[in-house]
């Protein structure tokens, strides 16, 4: 019998020391965290709790390969909104004849441990009561965490290098990764698996960031920043996408081999999607009846283009079938590559 718990505790204890960092909002919401390899998993607990207190350097296991360390901390910087202190710039140590192993890890702060102690309090009350606000279930409950990021924050170059999800929760400014902290921190507190990933926008050719989850148990993608455009209307073109959507669009860094669909995705979600062959006027009818913003996203290009060569001849044929106003002051605006565009037209909006 001693033997047998001497084998137990053998095989149990290296379990326990993967364990995800004990959080503000609970264990097991981070969807990156179970797809790093079991190294990697140890040191992020590691240098997580060294963050919190503000160490500055760490020893870490002996035989640490230098890139599970590098990789580690990318991790931690990016994935706990909460760190809000902690600096992207490091220094990693390693033996000058083995570079390929390291030996500590220097991290650098860019407040003192009290000042953050004090924006993270703040931060985290902002957060619980925008939580406290949203309604249940997944789909509506990130629904509204999304669109209420788009109305208190804005864009804010200035924020560039150091954005974070306090300064975008509390001050009401940001860039993508402020965005998508801020995204993360929302989403767990209101108990949805939500991650940090970053990449390429394509079309631009920068660095950006976004958010991945997982809804049931499918991957999805979702981009805040995208959706808050620059003229204060909230858009969902790039809300819950599939993979396969999102790389349309956007180069992802990291591969994540997790199953991915459009299950999730709002104009689905919301009866807003023209399936192929599908009639567009049908689509605004049922959004219009409903008071829906008239947000379409077409599945066929075909489709597409032949609705964004005369978009006003579509909307006025559902606007005759609801009884409503000919009206001629049409905003319209679309995405050529997501296939998706948004009409604003006043007497359909109010």
């Amino acid at each position: 019998m001693r033997r047998l718990l001497a084998w137990l505790l053998i095989f149990l204890l290296p379990v326990a020391a993967l364990a995800e960092p004990e959080t503000p909002y609970g264990q097991g919401l981070s969807v990156r965290y179970a797809l790093l390899p079991a190294s990697q998993q140890t040191l992020v607990d590691l240098l997580y709790k060294a963050a919190l207190t503000h160490e500055t350097t760490v020893a870490v296991p002996e035989g640490t390969k230098y890139d599970d360390l590098n990789a580690a901390f990318c991790f931690v910087s990016e994935e706990y909104p909460e760190l809000i202190a902690l600096d992207n710039q490091t220094t990693l140590h390693y033996y000058q004849n083995t570079p390929d192993v390291a030996t500590a890890i220097t991290l650098q702060y860019i407040m003192s441990q009290k000042q953050e102690e004090e924006r993270r309090s703040v931060m985290m009350q902002t957060a619980e009561e925008i939580v406290a606000e949203a309604p249940t279930g997944l789909f509506d409950r990130e629904l509204f965490l999304h669109d209420k990021l788009c109305s208190i924050v804005s864009y804010d170059s200035d924020t560039y290098g150091f954005s974070t999800a306090d300064l975008a929760l509390v001050d009401g400014m940001a860039v993508c990764e402020g965005y998508t902290r801020a995204m993360t921190l929302l989403c767990r507190m209101a108990g949805i698996p939500c991650s940090f990933v970053s990449g390429t926008d394509k079309q631009s050719g920068e660095n950006h960031a976004w958010n991945l989850l997982l809804l049931d148990g499918t991957a999805c993608y979702t981009d805040v920043t995208s959706d808050d455009s620059a003229d204060g209307i909230t858009l969902h073109w790039y809300f819950n996408l599939s993979a396969a959507e999102l790389s349309l669009t956007h180069s992802m860094k990291t591969a994540v081999s997790l199953p991915s669909d459009d299950t999730w995705e709002y104009h689905r979600m919301m009866g807003l999607l023209v399936e192929e062959g599908g009639n567009a006027a049908d689509v605004l009818v049922s959004a219009l009846s409903k008071g829906l913003t008239p947000s379409l996203r077409f599945v066929s290009s075909a489709d597409y283009a032949v609705f964004a060569e005369q978009p006003l001849e579509v909307l006025n044929q559902a606007r005759a079938r609801l009884g409503l106003s000919a009206e001629t002051n049409l905003r319209y605006s679309k995405d050529d590559t997501t296939q998706c565009a948004v009409l604003l037209v006043e007497s359909c909006i109010q």
